[in-house]
């Protein structure tokens, strides 16, 4: 009977221990910072702390939803350069360079991929504004802004150019300009 005690107070720290793990995880996941389904297109949604966009190596693949419903995988079979532009209504420069990148997506016979990545606005917001500048290519939407985590923000706009492998030739924080979109799309092969 002496030990009964000792035993429960075990027990009762044992309960806590798991408590307190099971109530940490649930508040990391509330966060995302440990769980996103959708993140480099895997079914455990597991999302590794050390991978970032860096030039020279493959681009972080993720998943997205388009306006239309349809799941859009950024590495998949085109074989074709991409222009991932991470971008949001409210943000003056992102409209002003909405314009040359639709232009030259069409000049160029849609040579290229665009990915343009919403900073997580209602899909209403975003479908009018798409629908006003006339945007042809892929608009995709970020519930909670999982893959701008992932490529590691620092500003709106930011871009980023892969090769037709999907590897980070460069990265681009602010306004692109139309001379700089026809340089950085050249380097990997869109002609001009």
């Amino acid at each position: 009977m002496k030990y009964l005690p000792q035993n429960r107070l075990l027990g009762m720290v044992i309960a806590s221990v798991f408590i307190g793990i099971g109530a940490g995880i649930v508040i990391l996941a509330s966060l995302g910072l440990i769980f996103s389904p959708k993140i480099l297109g895997q079914g455990s949604g597991l999302l590794p702390q050390d991978v970032d966009p860096q030039l020279g190596k493959i681009a972080p693949n993720f998943n997205l939803d388009d306006l239309d419903g349809k799941e859009i995988q950024l590495l998949n079979d085109s074989q074709r350069p991409t222009l991932i532009n991470f971008w949001a209504t409210w943000c003056p420069p992102c409209v002003a360079e909405m314009a040359t990148i639709q232009q030259y997506y069409v000049e160029s016979g849609r040579s290229f991929r665009v990915l343009a990545v919403n900073a997580d606005e209602p899909p209403e917001d975003v479908q009018r504004f798409a629908n006003e500048h006339g945007l042809s290519f892929d608009i995709l939407l970020d519930p909670g802004g999982h893959v701008q985590e992932l490529y590691r923000l620092r500003g709106y706009p930011t871009s980023f150019i892969l090769d037709s492998d999907g590897v980070v030739m460069r990265e681009h924080v602010g306004l692109l300009t139309e001379s700089k979109l026809r340089n950085y799309l050249s380097e990997v092969g869109v002609a001009q």
